[in-house]
C-alpha cells in the first residue's frame, strides 16, 4: 500500500511501484465491494455509482486512517472524449464537422462539442459498442458542461484524482480515424485539467496517439506528460472476443510490444513522467486463462515494469487474479466474498463458527482468531487463538469453541494468514457479535445467508397475488419470492428467483412510494404506486422528475449481497433515516430487467399496474411523521382511459362502510361504488355509469362519504380526467 502526497503537479503516482496491485471497476458498492476495493493500492471507481463515505472508507484502508501505509488511491473516472446522452442542448449549434479548413456548425438543436465528421447528417456521431457519442474535447462548452460532475468527484466524493477515459477519440486519420482535427483541443482540455485541479492527480486511457514523432500529436507529447501522472495501457497484450466472450491475444500485441512500449517507458522515465499500468482483457472460465494470465503478467509486469491487472470487458467484478500471482508474493490471502466469519450457532455450552477458504498464492491458508467479551484491539498482533478447523457441509470451515460463558456477549474476527517465507495476515476488521444467551433474538445481517429470514414470512404467502413462475424470459429475472422485514433502523428486502441472479449484469429494482401518495412519484411501466425511491442494483436513487421523466438523483449506495447456499437469491437493506417516510407504511414494487433486452421485464407483484406490496411500519419503535391528513383517496392513473384505481390510502373510521360518489361537470351523478373504510382498501372503476354505460371524455368530482354518519359524512374529494 502507499501513504498519499499531495500538492505533486507532474511526475509518477509517489510511492507506487509494478510489484503493487491496482484495479478497475464500475459497478455499485456495498460494504464487500468497499472492504474488497481497500486490498488495491491504486482503484478506479465510476463516482455515481459510489458515496463519499464509502470512497474515504477506501481511501483510509484497512486501518481506518488516512496517511498511513494502507492507503489507497482512488480515481474517478470520467469519459473526456465522448458523452452517453445526446440530448444536451447548449446553444444549439451543434453537432459540428471539419471540412478540411474550417468547422462546420450544423445549427441542429445540439450542443457544439457534438461531433458529425462520420455522416454529416446533422445527428451526433455515435460510438455504436457502447452507445455513446463522440465530443470535441477541445471545445470550452464541454470543458463548462463536464465542471460540475469533475468537482462533484474531486470536492464532493473527495477522490484522489480523475481517470481520463477516450482520450484515443482523435485517432489518427491514417488510421481510419474522424476526428483527428480535435488532437489539439484534446491536448489542451488535458492541460486545463491540470491546471484547474493542482493538487489532484490525473490518469489518462490510452494517450499513445500523442507519443510517436511520425503523428500529428506528437507536437503535444510535452504537454500530455507534464500533465497526467499516469498512463493506463488498455488491452496491451490481452482483448476481448465480444462474440464468444473471451480473451484473446491482441493483433496488435507484437507492435505495441517491439514499438510502443519503449517509446511510453521512455517517456515514463523523465522527470515529468508518470506511472503505467496494463488493464487486459480475459474471462476466468475460458481453457486457456491460466496461460493467457501467465504471459500477460511476464509481458507486461516482469518484462516493462508496469502495474497489471485483468478483467472481464464489462468491469462489473473485482478480481484478484494478477493480485495473487506476482512474481514475488508480497500480498495478503484475499476472500472470495464477505470476509471471515459468516454465520455462528451455539450449541449448549459451544458456540460453532462457519467460514469459506481464503485464497492466496502461496500455500497453505492458516486463520487466526480474535474472540473476546470487548471489541478487539488490532494493535495487540498476539491476541488471537492458531485454530485448525474442519470440514463443513454448507462452508468450507468449521471450528467450534468450547465452554463459554453463559449470558454473556463476545466479539469475533477471522483473519487469514498465508504460507510464504514472510507471513502476510489479512487486515480483514468484520467485527461478528456473537451471544451466548438462548434467548437473544437473531439479527438482520446482509452476508448472503439468509438463516436470518427464518421468521420472516414470504410475502406472497401472506395473502397477496403469488408470483407467476416461468413468466420472465430469463431465469435469472424470473421472481419466484420475496421478503420484507424492518428494524428501528433499517428495512430488508429478500428476493429468490428461478435462477442465480447475476448482480451487475442485469437491472434489480426496488421501487418504493414513502409517502403514501400515488400519484406522486415515478410510475415505473404504468406501475400502480408513484415510486419516490428506486433501488438498482447497489444504489439507492431519489425521484427528481416530474410527468414521470426519467430523473433521479444518486443518494448512496446499500447493502447488497448475493446468496452463498442459496444461490437463487439475494438480500439487501435501507437506512430508514435516508428515507423522507411521510406516513405508516411503505408501498414496494419490485422488477428486473435484462442489460441486453432479449425480453420483456418481469415484475412483483405481477399485477403491479393494479396493486404493490405494503410494509406496516407503525409498529417499529422509529418517530415516523404523520400525514397530516385524517383520510385521502388516492387515484391512479389519472387521467385515466379504461379504469381508475381509489385507494383508501388512511382512515379513523376503520372498519365502518363508506361510498364513493362521481359526478360530471354538471352535478349529475354517474356512478356509486360502496367501499369498505380501511386502510389500503383498493376499488377499480371501469369507466361505465350507473346505467352501465361508457362514459364520456371529460372531467369528473368525486366524493367519499361515511354512510354511517348522518346525512353523510364528507371524507375526501377530488376531481378526475377521463380520456377515450
Amino acid at each position: 500500500m502507499v501513504s498519499l502526497c499531495y500538492g505533486q503537479l507532474t511526475g509518477p503516482l509517489p510511492g507506487i511501484t509494478a510489484d503493487m496491485d491496482f484495479f478497475c471497476y464500475y459497478g455499485g458498492f456495498g460494504p464487500v465491494e468497499v472492504w474488497q476495493a481497500q486490498y488495491f493500492d491504486l482503484f478506479i471507481l465510476e463516482p455515481n455509482q459510489i458515496s463519499a463515505e464509502q470512497v474515504q472508507d477506501i481511501r483510509n484502508g484497512f486501518d481506518d486512517v488516512l496517511g498511513t501505509e494502507d492507503d489507497v488511491l482512488v480515481f474517478g473516472y470520467v469519459s473526456i472524449g465522448e458523452t452517453y446522452y445526446n440530448d444536451e442542448v447548449g446553444d444549439g449549434t451543434g453537432p459540428v464537422y471539419f471540412n478540411g479548413t474550417d468547422t462546420v456548425y450544423q445549427n441542429a438543436g445540439y450542443a457544439s462539442y457534438f461531433l458529425d465528421d462520420f455522416d454529416h447528417d446533422s445527428q451526433p456521431d455515435e460510438n455504436g459498442t457502447w452507445s455513446s457519442y463522440y465530443v470535441n474535447a477541445g471545445d470550452s462548452a464541454w470543458w463548462e458542461f463536464n465542471a460540475a460532475r469533475l468537482d462533484e468527484t474531486l470536492y464532493i466524493k473527495n477522490c484522489d484524482g480523475l481517470f481520463m477515459d477516450t482520450m484515443g477519440v482523435p485517432f489518427p486519420a491514417s488510421w481510419g480515424g474522424s476526428y483527428e482535427w480535435t488532437t489539439a483541443g484534446m491536448a489542451n482540455y488535458v492541460a486545463f485539467l491540470r491546471a484547474q485541479y493542482p493538487e489532484k492527480y490525473l490518469f489518462g486511457n490510452n494517450p499513445s496517439l500523442y507519443m510517436h514523432p511520425a503523428l500529428p500529436g506528437y507536437a503535444y507529447l510535452d504537454l500530455i506528460r507534464n500533465s497526467m501522472n499516469a498512463y493506463m495501457y488498455e488491452s496491451y497484450y490481452l482483448t476481448w472476443d465480444w462474440d464468444q466472450e473471451i480473451g484473446y491475444v491482441s493483433p496488435w500485441f507484437e507492435n505495441a510490444r517491439d514499438t510502443w512500449a519503449p517509446i511510453i517507458n521512455t517517456e515514463a522515465a523523465k522527470v515529468d513522467g508518470y506511472t503505467t499500468v496494463a488493464l487486459d482483457y480475459v474471462n476466468v472460465d475460458q481453457p486457456d486463462y491460466a496461460v493467457l494470465l501467465a504471459n500477460q503478467i511476464q509481458f507486461t509486469e516482469v518484462d516493462l515494469g508496469w502495474l497489471t491487472a485483468v478483467s472481464s470487458v464489462w468491469l462489473n467484478e473485482i478480481r484478484y487474479d494478477t493480485y495473487h500471482n506476482h512474481p514475488i508474493d508480497n500480498n495478503s490471502p484475499t476472500w472470495p466474498s464477505l470476509p471471515g466469519i459468516l454465520y455462528h450457532e451455539l450449541d449448549g455450552s459451544d458456540i460453532k463458527l462457519y467460514w469459506n477458504a481464503a485464497v492466496d498464492q502461496t500455500e497453505p491458508v492458516s486463520y487466526r482468531l480474535y474472540f473476546e467479551t470487548s471489541p478487539p484491539d488490532f494493535s495487540d498482533n498476539s491476541n488471537f487463538i492458531q485454530v485448525n478447523p474442519g470440514s463443513s457441509q454448507f462452508y468450507d470451515w468449521e471450528y467450534t469453541i468450547s465452554n463459554v460463558i453463559p449470558d454473556t456477549e463476545y466479539y469475533a474476527v477471522l483473519r487469514a494468514a498465508d504460507g510464504a517465507p514472510e507471513v502476510h495476515i489479512d487486515q480483514n476488521r468484520r467485527i461478528v457479535p456473537i451471544s451466548t444467551s438462548p434467548d437473544n433474538p437473531l439479527e438482520m445481517s446482509i452476508d448472503g445467508f439468509f438463516t436470518d429470514w427464518v421468521n420472516v414470512q414470504n410475502i406472497d404467502d401472506a395473502g397477496e397475488v403469488p408470483e407467476l413462475i416461468n413468466d420472465a424470459p430469463i431465469p435469472a429475472c424470473d421472481f419466484e419470492n420475496l421478503w420484507i422485514s424492518a428494524d428501528a433502523d433499517n428495512l430488508y428486502f429478500s428476493c429468490s428467483f428461478a435462477e442465480t441472479p447475476q448482480l451487475g449484469t442485469y437491472y434489480y429494482h426496488v421501487f418504493l412510494d414513502v409517502d403514501e401518495d400515488s400519484s406522486t412519484g415515478f410510475h415505473y411501466a404504468g406501475a400502480q404506486i408513484g415510486a419516490d425511491y428506486m433501488v438498482e442494483n447497489y444504489s439507492l436513487h431519489r425521484y427528481t422528475g416530474v410527468d414521470d421523466s426519467w430523473n433521479w438523483e444518486f443518494v448512496g449506495g446499500i447493502d447488497l449481497v448475493s446468496g452463498f447456499v442459496e444461490t437463487n437469491r439475494f438480500e439487501g437493506s435501507i437506512p430508514l433515516n435516508i428515507l423522507d417516510i411521510q406516513g405508516t407504511s411503505l408501498a414496494l414494487v419490485f422488477n428486473v430487467n435484462d442489460n441486453a433486452d432479449l425480453g420483456p421485464d418481469d415484475f412483483a407483484p405481477d399485477t403491479y399496474t393494479e396493486r404493490s406490496y405494503r410494509f406496516d411500519l407503525s409498529s417499529l419503535s422509529i418517530d415516523l411523521p404523520v400525514l397530516p391528513r385524517e383520510t385521502i383517496i388516492s387515484t391512479y392513473p389519472n387521467p385515466f382511459n379504461q379504469s381508475m384505481t381509489f385507494r383508501l390510502e388512511s382512515a379513523s373510521v376503520t372498519g365502518e362502510k363508506g361510498q364513493l360518489n362521481i359526478y360530471d361537470v354538471s352535478g349529475k351523478l354517474t356512478q356509486v361504488i360502496e367501499v369498505n373504510l380501511t386502510h389500503g382498501t383498493q376499488l377499480i372503476w371501469n369507466g361505465n355509469d350507473i346505467m352501465n354505460h361508457p362514459i364520456e371524455s371529460g372531467v369528473y368530482l368525486y366524493q367519499l362519504i361515511n354512510v354511517n354518519q348522518e346525512k353523510g359524512h364528507v371524507l375526501s374529494s377530488g376531481k378526475i380526467v377521463a380520456i377515450k
